[in-house]
């Protein structure tokens, strides 16, 4: 009778130990994934709230005496996209495959991407127009300083990055139309390339990818 409590005793001690650390593996996978879902959703709702919120005024000026307000730039990016980009970041840490967080991160950092792209290739051309020529007089007029940003990574290889991973992790064909479009308009023509061919591979019953 005392061997066959024993062996009772050992059994369901031996069930308690290997029981949770058996279903811990699943139940931290499906934690992770359900995190990233719900930061995911979370972002969302940050960069809907972004599109109707108002710009973020100019930053005071240090002294407040002699300087116009008009001429100070005011924050790149609004507090709702900042939350929305935390958001999105946290997600993807979770679950860097989420093919969702991963286009509407891509999504949200493209038009800031765009518009520093332009601004780039503005202050060349502006650079190049202003370069003195030979026998000119040297112009003594102030360099402009361009004001501070929020230290942001907004480059057009980031972007690219993230729509290149939700195409990976989508067989659909929205994440290609966008990184083919947003890789047009900063001058990314190999990315454009390769999404086209992804596009060849996708939309097979159709010649418009190859009109594309």
């Amino acid at each position: 009778m005392a061997g066959r409590s024993l062996t009772l005793v050992l059994a369901v001690v031996a069930g308690a130990c290997s029981g949770p650390s058996g279903r811990g593996g699943d139940a931290g996978g499906g934690g992770r994934a359900g995190d990233a879902e719900r930061l995911y959703q979370e972002g969302l709702s940050w960069a809907r709230k972004a599109e109707t919120a108002p710009l973020p005024p100019p930053p005071p000026t240090a002294s407040g005496v002699g300087q116009n307000p008009a001429r100070l730039a005011a924050p790149e990016f609004k507090p709702e996209e900042l939350r929305a980009l935390e958001s999105f970041e946290k997600a993807l840490a979770a679950q860097p495959d989420h093919a969702e967080a991963n286009l509407a991160l891509a999504d949200l950092l493209a038009p800031h991407a765009i518009r520093r792209y332009a601004a780039e290739l503005q202050a060349r051309e502006s650079a190049a127009r202003s370069r003195p020529r030979r026998g000119d007089p040297a112009s003594d007029a102030p360099v402009a300083t361009p004001a501070p940003v929020i230290a942001v990574d907004a480059s057009p290889a980031r972007v690219i990055r993230a729509y290149e991973a939700a195409v990976q992790a989508n067989p659909g064909r929205t994440p290609v139309d966008r990184l083919i479009a947003f890789a047009v308009r900063v001058g990314r023509l190999d990315a454009a390339e390769s999404g086209h061919q992804e596009l060849l591979r996708r939309v097979k019953e159709s010649a418009e990818p190859y009109a594309l």
